[in-house]
């Protein structure tokens, strides 16, 4: 008898035992392998705030691989089955997340898309008043200073190659603003559109020596996926030199990097994450722009050139990649 009491008191204690929360169902989006440092920069700030994959929180990573049809099947299928949050690792992700999430309302955290505001995701930095908020890359507003910074590294530059996609609304952007900067300085900058992102490996794989001085890569993660596999090796062939973006880009036949770490926007991802999950609405939290802006110098591939790199861009640097045989 006092065994079935028992039993019928536990029982009874358990059901009025509130029942436990499980952590909240965080789908994170990628476009492709490009997103990687991101996505590192992401979970690392995570751990750092406390949260426990598993524990606290339920990472739910999604990758594209490139596949842009398959990404935003993968988009629609993700707002279907209603996460708590959506983490964009760049535009692309963000354009597709807001477009499919409009009616549901589910809270995004864009971390490193460009030019926001320009784009159509929030209408002020401020104060979104929608269900994003997020890191802004600042990727237009760098062009001007990266072209400027590409003609100081290369002094003997007269002619820069820039490839857009006309279909990606940032680097269709980001085109006139590189001829109209490099304008400004003298040079004459020759944009090449992309009908598809297939149109590239034939353009790239036939540059030639001469072709042009140097390459600037502009926004546009389709582009920026096919760095190291196609970009970097052709134009390292051809003997013309690249600047990049970021520096999780500085593979081999990179001459510099400039502009944000995508690992510390990552990391400052992590933190608009942690204000959202608290509760705090999106539409609340003032989009923030990179803490740190980055000059990396491939002395190694600058060496492969036959460039010399002036000396008051090496004393600007935030890092040197020595020459081979100087470690």
């Amino acid at each position: 008898m006092r065994k079935i009491v028992f039993v019928f008191l536990a029982s009874l204690l358990m059901a009025c035992r509130p029942p436990v929360e499980s952590p909240p169902r965080t789908a994170v989006i990628l476009s492709g392998d490009s997103r990687l440092e991101r996505l590192a920069g992401l979970q690392d700030g995570l751990t750092d705030l406390g949260y426990i994959d598993g524990n606290n929180i339920e990472l739910e990573i999604h990758n594209a691989h490139n596949d842009m049809d398959l990404l935003a099947q993968m988009v629609d299928d993700i707002v279907a089955e209603q996460p708590d949050l959506i983490v964009a690792l760049g535009g692309i992700e963000a354009d597709l997340s807001k477009k499919a999430a409009d009616d549901s309302m589910i809270p995004i955290v864009f971390v490193g898309a460009s030019d926001v505001v320009e784009r159509g995701l929030v209408d002020s930095m401020m104060q979104s008043d929608n269900n994003l908020t997020g890191v802004d890359s600042f990727r237009l507003g760098m062009l001007s200073q990266q072209v400027q910074t590409l003609a100081r590294l290369t002094p003997t530059t007269h002619k820069i190659l820039l490839y857009y996609l006309p279909d990606v609304s940032i680097s269709a952007l980001g085109a006139p603003l590189v001829e109209e900067s490099g304008r400004e300085i003298g040079l004459e900058v020759q944009t090449i559109p992309l009908q598809t992102i297939d149109d590239l490996k034939p353009l790239v794989e036939e540059l030639q020596p001469g072709d042009a001085d140097a390459i600037l890569l502009g926004p546009g993660s389709p582009i920026l996926d096919r760095v190291e596999s196609l970009i970097a090796p052709a134009a390292l062939q051809a003997g013309i030199p690249i600047l990049s973006p970021y520096r999780d880009l500085m593979t081999q036949g990179i001459l510099a990097a400039y502009g944000p770490s995508a690992y510390l926007i990552g990391r400052q991802g992590a933190r608009m994450v942690d204000k959202t999950l608290r509760g705090t609405a999106p539409g609340n939290i003032p989009i923030e722009i990179p803490d740190r802006i980055e000059l990396i110098i491939n002395l190694d591939t600058a060496q492969r050139l036959g460039i010399v790199v002036p000396d008051e861009m090496l004393a600007l640097a935030t890092e040197v990649i020595p020459a081979s045989g100087d470690e």
